[in-house]
């Protein structure tokens, strides 16, 4: 009348496997959101970046970081002359711990 030994060993193997594959698949999807949220600050950052160069120019500081604010977060900016004279590109790349990194390109008439 009851379950045999061999029968719950199975149903616990069964279940058990079905356990792992969601602790695994729980972990994959928030190691995702992690990555993405922080890409989505590292865009943000570039955005607020490229508009204050737009506003203030380009000052003879290249590069540094978002510290306090957002540690881990760093900042380049790059520029080159376009063959059409008094016109640059400027390249700002914003990257962060994980080796990532976002990168945006304008243009800018000099002044």
């Amino acid at each position: 009348g009851g379950f045999t030994l061999l029968e719950i060993m199975v149903a616990v193997a069964l279940l058990s496997g079905l356990i792992i594959t969601i602790i695994i698949s729980l972990n994959y999807h928030l190691s995702i959101v992690d990555r993405d949220k922080d890409a989505t600050i590292a865009t943000l950052l570039a955005r607020e970046k490229m508009e204050e160069i737009k506003i203030q120019g380009i000052s003879d500081r290249r590069e540094g970081d978002f510290a306090p604010r957002f540690q881990g977060f760093h900042w380049r900016c790059d520029t080159e002359e376009m063959p059409i004279k008094g016109i640059q590109k400027i390249y700002l790349t914003v990257s962060w711990a994980r080796g990532e990194k976002v990168s945006m390109e304008t243009y800018d008439v000099k002044k």
